[in-house]
């Protein structure tokens, strides 16, 4: 009877450790995920500042001809 709890116990353990592996190797590659994603992150966020200050500088191109026209008129 001892030696059958102690064969269940290695029996679980076992898989416990498969688990544990599995997990592991599950976590590497959502590690690398992540890099992935705020690397992609910190490109749109360097994009959206560049096109928000194109947008800055097309308003104001925007402003200075519609003033332009308003003098002609």
């Amino acid at each position: 009877m001892g030696l059958y709890n102690f064969e269940g116990l290695d029996e679980r353990l076992q898989k416990l450790l498969e688990s544990y592996d599995e997990l592991k190797a599950e976590n590497r590659k959502l590690g690398s995920l992540l890099k992935v994603k705020k690397s992609e992150n910190d490109w749109l966020k360097e994009r959206l500042k560049a096109l928000d200050s194109e947008k800055g500088l097309v308003k104001d191109k925007v402003d200075d001809l519609i003033e332009r026209l308003e003098n002609i008129v």
